[in-house]
């Protein structure tokens, strides 16, 4: 019913045109392993769908695919909007193409920082529609509103989005670079070298502190309240042991809720309460006194 009624209110159709380009000596007449493909475009379509949550774009966007051109894998990634009728009527309203130029811009942002993690703290507002971030030796200019570069460096989920397109390029040997343009915008164009990633990465960090214990639930059972969680442990996963004692009794059966969501929903929980450490001082179980949420879930 709700398809129906969004259907109901489409009254045409909106495409902004992203190129995405793959290059490579060892690309052998432009082929490109469909994995590699597959997740770069998935990276690509959820990067852009959460610059869209942040920016509060106002339409269901879908994503088409336009065939290669020869010598290269070049395609044409088209974000199609679905327009509304109310559209015209709002001024101001952030279009897909204004959509997509955030999204270069984001990654311009990202490989500007070079070898260091950028912070909400060094990006100021310059002018009404542009930030610049501080401690870039030219000074760069980024064709972004400042709330929308501010949510992207902060969204966990946009971050992770591109260190999967990142990643997919990287690993394939046949490849050396991924570049986006947006036709017809002078600027609006970025080159990635596979020798050149490192900042795009997504690096989980976890800051553990001594009553608590942040991670992903791998099990619960809600019949002895015991379970597993999954923390990053010098950059692996390791699996600890955790048991809930809940004083409060009363809170029981919603923590048991919220631990079996965050399962479900791969959201990060802070298992607060007493470790045991075994002989060489590494966490071997947890008793749990009390939860916290550390991911909302829209953010997976």
């Amino acid at each position: 019913m709700a398809e129906e009624i969004l259907r109901s209110q489409v009254t045409g159709f909106r495409s902004e045109d992203l190129i995405v380009t793959l290059e490579g000596d060892l690309m052998v007449d432009g082929a490109i392993e469909y994995k590699t493909l597959v997740k770069i475009l998935t990276g690509t379509a959820g990067a852009i769908d959460e610059i869209g949550r942040i920016s509060n774009f106002p339409h269901q966007i879908s994503y088409t695919v336009k065939p290669p051109k020869e010598k290269c894998f070049e395609i044409i990634f088209r974000a199609v909007e679905l327009v509304g009728a109310v559209s015209p009527l709002i001024p101001n309203l952030i279009t897909g193409k204004d959509l997509l130029g955030f999204f270069i811009e984001y990654l311009k942002l990202k490989a500007s920082t070079k070898d260091r993690k950028i912070a909400r703290k060094d990006i100021i507002a310059n002018g009404n529609t542009g930030i610049t971030i501080i401690g870039n030796d030219n000074n760069i200019h980024f064709n972004i509103p400042l709330e929308i570069a501010l949510g992207a460096v902060g969204s966990r989920s946009l971050n992770k989005k591109v260190d999967e397109a990142i990643t997919a390029m990287a690993k394939d040997t046949s490849v050396d670079s991924l570049e986006y343009v947006l036709p017809g915008e002078e600027k609006k164009q970025i080159k990635i070298p596979k020798t050149e990633i490192d900042q795009f990465r997504y690096v989980e960090e976890t800051t553990q502190q001594e009553d608590q214990l942040v991670g992903y639930v791998r099990e619960i059972d809600n019949t002895d309240y015991k379970g597993y969680l999954n923390i990053l442990d010098g950059g692996k996963f390791k699996s600890i042991r955790f048991e809930l004692d809940i004083k409060d009794i009363s809170r029981l059966e919603e923590i048991v809720s919220q631990l079996c969501i965050a399962e479900a929903t791969k959201s990060r929980v802070a298992l607060i309460g007493e470790k045991t450490l075994d002989k060489n001082g590494h966490i071997k179980s947890v008793k749990v006194y009390d939860i916290k949420i550390v991911d909302n879930s829209f953010e997976l």
